[in-house]
């Protein structure tokens, strides 16, 4: 029996180690697809070129628009497929004259495929600023016309419809590596660690503002806090530091591996979640962070509900959705009371955060519909 075939889409620059962790991201939800038995491919921009997870398709973008330089590549290498895909599986660009081209194309060439559109943000208005507020302009023009291409729409909110578009809503997985279970000493300096490509969502003033507060107020505990990633706020942070005087307990470590990520993890008491959400109007999400402290077995911190975590976990702690600095006492608190084996929290993953289950929700979608 021939196997079905699922093409992810992602008009994202993979080139940028800023942007891995949405690689991870693709690879993953990839490798449920194969375990569901469907065949895929995925196909992202990497620089100035599209090219595939496998290796064996690479191809040289040019011309004044790179985003419909793109979409002509995937549609070329569409049609050079010997069999129809079954489904194309986008993370949502935008709308722009390009992109809705490029779905016309696909449904006029193939008109039984399934179309899905990712939409990890919604609302996600409050993510552009100042001169790029235009590219809502454009999409809020444009996306009208992505009902007569679109057969579903994954988020990661609370919607019914997405433009008239049905929606099914999940939260972000993860995939489950074979890791080396954290073993802390808990009479050294007690350690956080937090990771993220930094926006002024990730609400770290917050916490760097807790420091300061724990640190003037004769402090039982030293504490450090590690920062890993880059990201356009990453220099307001370095600045808040330099003015809360926090320099000695914190280290910008910069972008680092996977790899080197997870060992640092591994070594932390806390990792530092999301602590902004609400600045760009969300109530729930589901952040890739929160996943990755997870499999990594370490306790967490965050504010805005995040449903694989929120009232389900005991390993997680959660601060009001508010701008007021986070605890660091009652952080040092929830850590002595409770225990929090590594290894219980790395099996709460297994169970709940695998990619599997999520993709398998998109295509008994399908199958039922």
């Amino acid at each position: 029996m021939t196997k079905k075939k699922v093409v992810l889409i992602s008009f994202t620059d993979f080139e940028n180690p800023v942007l891995s962790g949405l690689q991870t991201k693709m690879n993953g939800q990839a490798n449920a697809f194969r375990e569901l038995g469907y065949e895929t491919e995925c196909l992202y921009l990497y620089g100035k070129k599209v090219v595939n997870d496998r290796g064996d398709f690479v191809k040289s973008l040019s011309g004044f628009s790179l985003r419909n330089s793109f979409f002509s590549a995937v549609e070329s290498r569409l049609k050079s497929f010997d069999k129809t895909p079954d489904m194309l599986y986008i993370r949502y660009p935008f709308s722009t004259p390009g992109f809705i081209r490029f779905l016309n194309a696909v449904r006029s060439h193939y008109p039984d495929i399934k179309i899905v559109l990712e939409v990890p943000t919604l609302p996600y208005g409050r993510e552009f600023v100042l001169f790029q507020k235009w590219k809502l302009w454009v999409d809020s023009y444009y996306r009208k016309n992505l009902i007569k291409y679109t057969d579903l729409v994954v988020t990661y909110g609370n919607e019914q419809s997405f433009e008239g578009i049905q929606t099914i809503n999940l939260t972000n997985g993860t995939e489950i590596p074979d890791l080396a279970i954290n073993n802390i000493n808990k009479e050294e300096i007690f350690m956080f660690v937090a990771v993220g490509n930094w926006r002024f969502w990730h609400g770290l003033d917050r916490f760097l503002s807790g420091m300061s507060k724990y640190l003037s107020q004769s402090p039982e505990k030293d504490i450090q806090l590690l920062v890993i990633g880059d990201g356009k706020d990453l220099a307001k942070y370095k600045d808040i530091t330099e003015e809360l005087r926090l320099t000695r307990h914190i280290r910008f470590l910069g972008e680092k591996t996977e790899e080197d990520t997870k060992k640092i993890l591994q070594k932390a008491h806390v990792g530092v979640g999301v602590l902004g959400s609400f600045r760009k109007g969300l109530v729930s999400h589901s952040p890739l962070k929160h996943r990755l402290y997870a499999i990594c077995g370490l306790p967490f911190v965050f504010s805005t509900d995040d449903p694989d975590f929120s009232g389900k976990a005991k390993f997680i702690y959660q601060f009001p959705p508010n701008e007021e600095p986070v605890s660091i006492q009652e952080i040092l608190d929830f850590y002595r009371k409770g225990s929090y084996p590594s290894v219980e929290i790395i099996n709460y993953a297994q169970q709940q955060l695998s990619w599997k289950n999520r993709m398998e929700k998109v295509v008994m979608f399908f199958i039922s519909n």
